[in-house]
């Protein structure tokens, strides 16, 4: 599917009779592919550099994509995606089939609410069911689930999380955008009133997950514990920024001046991953 946008306030008939059918037919061959036009768009309305704006439009994506139903149209739209959203290809595609799951039941729930007789009971199943549900957001990360905890109930962690975190590591690993929240938020969560401040700034799915987060015991952990713990997470999300780096590198078409951008990324995240590598106190799975 393509895209070939009109002047404002034209449409194909008055573009014709104003401007000829040959200027119709270049805004035809000009056509660009859809995912790549909606992706431009929300380049140019939305705040792209924000990880929570880039999840939600990923979110928004997946959704389109869950209803192409041919398999090779719908794999080329997810590494389209991924690649001009620098995001990791495996966890976008897990993300498509969640949606597309939950969709699919939905439309069960919906038809078992239609033929499930007449009477107050059956119809109310059928309503409640055709009401959107908000989508949620992705499990969180064991190692940012344990940060969380830990910030809630702990100055000297909290600190620690707002002064040591790289941000862009932590966006780039998969379920670590509650954590991401917590290293951008001024509140005091540690204090009932600051972690009342914190959740009126979240979305109502941000804050049923962070409250099910929290709802979990902490674990009695050293600040070094902390720190380290911190650290893993950091180091995925630097092995993840090299991979999306990498993989855009691959990409046909590429002009000169981004094939050198790009090769001077994949050195410096190379080095970086190495200095860390050194620095973690273990190689337990991260």
């Amino acid at each position: 599917m393509k895209v070939a946008p009109l002047p404002q306030g034209e449409d194909p008939d008055s573009l014709i009779r104003k401007e000829g059918p040959q200027a119709f037919q270049a805004k035809l061959d000009d056509a660009r592919d859809f995912f790549d036009h909606m992706i431009d768009y929300a380049s140019s309305t939305r705040n792209m550099a924000e990880t929570r704006e880039k999840t939600r439009f990923a979110g928004d994506m997946a959704t389109m994509i869950q209803l192409l139903d041919n398999n090779i149209a719908r794999d080329a739209a997810i590494q389209k995606v991924c690649v001009r959203l620098n995001i990791l290809e495996s966890d976008f595609r897990k993300q498509v089939a969640r949606l597309a799951k939950s969709i699919a039941n939905q439309q069960q729930k919906a038809a078992a609410g239609k033929n499930g007789g007449n009477g107050a009971s059956g119809s109310g199943a059928s309503g409640a069911t055709d009401r959107p549900e908000e989508a949620e957001l992705p499990p969180p990360h064991p190692h940012a689930r344990q940060m969380i905890r830990l910030a809630v109930t702990s100055a000297e962690v909290l600190a620690l999380i707002r002064t040591h975190a790289q941000l862009d590591a932590l966006a780039a690993v998969p379920g670590c955008e509650l954590l991401e929240l917590v290293f951008k938020s001024q509140s005091d969560l540690s204090t009932s009133g600051g972690l009342s401040a914190f959740l009126t700034t979240l979305t109502p799915a941000e804050e049923r997950a962070f409250s099910r987060v929290v709802a979990e015991p902490p674990q009695r952990v050293s600040i070094e514990t902390a720190l380290q713990t911190l650290q893993h997470i950091e180091f995925q999300g630097l092995e993840n920024l090299y991979q999306n780096v990498t993989t855009r590198l691959r990409q046909p078409g590429l002009a000169k001046d981004e094939v050198i951008l790009l090769q001077q990324e994949v050195i410096r995240l190379k080095g970086e991953i190495g200095v860390r590598r050194a620095q973690l106190p273990s190689k337990q799975d991260y």
